[in-house]
């Protein structure tokens, strides 16, 4: 089956396809409680039936020592880079449940830069009191070091990555050749929940979103590639990493948006 490919590599996106477009498909989303209740909020402005596998939860990271370590020198930082909002909630909810209580002033007076690797991070940031100073212009990690580095001189600079345990050493290893010393800084963890789902809500989906490495991992351990294959059950990613994980989970691709947002995957999918 070929992979539809989104035109518009932009990440805002104008919907202008009537809500008809999407009626009697049925989505099965796969992603936290909370991601979940935001993208079926989305599909069905557009006339989609939607069912909700929570398929992974976020949980504290296994240490917080190296949090702990960072807020402690936060003055000789330059950069704090978030990968997604959930970055953002974890490490401001750390500070605010551990270092606010009798600690006098919060932050120091000099504060390091933030990058965030898209809108809704930025957004994240912004609500959590904080302003992005830069965002890469495509939402991914490899793209946000390279642009980073070309736009900024962070030869020797301190950046700290505050993202999801285990993240992919990518970005980091782009920082680090551009001569910047970088600390990884888990904020917080994925892990699967173990839901399943049942025969008959199976039999209603027609199409399957997957929206990270995590829930194609939790996806898998809930329905067998080869029984989507057999059900003509069409897989969509927002993006190359998370298609190339559901290749490799022996899923079969129907399409990968390049607007690597949920607004753009959902464009895509309208637009196939």
């Amino acid at each position: 089956m070929p992979i539809q490919l989104a035109q518009e590599n932009s990440p805002k996106v104008a919907y202008l396809s009537p809500k008809s477009h999407l009626e009697g498909r049925t989505f099965l989303v796969t992603r936290t409680l909370e991601g979940n209740f935001s993208e079926r909020s989305e599909l069905e402005k557009w006339g989609a039936e939607v069912i909700e596998l929570e398929t992974l939860k976020l949980i504290p990271p296994s240490s917080w020592e190296k949090l702990d370590y960072i807020l402690s020198i936060l003055d000789q930082i330059n950069w704090i880079i978030f990968t997604s909002g959930n970055g953002v909630r974890f490490f401001f909810g750390r500070i605010l449940g551990t270092h606010v209580k009798g600690s006098g002033e919060l932050f120091p007076r000099s504060l390091p830069e933030f990058a965030c690797i898209g809108p809704s991070t930025a957004k994240a940031l912004e609500l959590a009191g904080f302003t992005c100073s830069f965002q890469p212009s495509e939402f991914l990690t490899t793209t946000l070091g390279e642009e980073l580095a070309a736009s900024f001189d962070i030869f020797g600079k301190r950046i700290a990555l505050a993202r999801v345990e285990d993240a992919s050493l990518e970005l980091g290893d782009c920082l680090r050749d551009a001569g910047a010393e970088v600390i990884e800084v888990p904020v917080y963890a994925i892990a699967p929940t173990g839901r399943n789902l049942s025969a008959q809500d199976l039999d209603r989906v027609t199409d399957i979103t997957l929206m990270s490495p995590s829930a194609v991992d939790g996806l898998r351990r809930t329905i067998s590639p080869d029984e989507i294959t057999k059900r003509r059950i069409r897989v969509h990613c927002i993006g190359p990493v998370t298609a190339r994980a559901t290749e490799n989970a022996g899923l079969e691709l129907f399409s990968v948006s390049n607007a690597h947002t949920l607004e753009g995957l959902i464009q895509m999918i309208i637009d196939s």
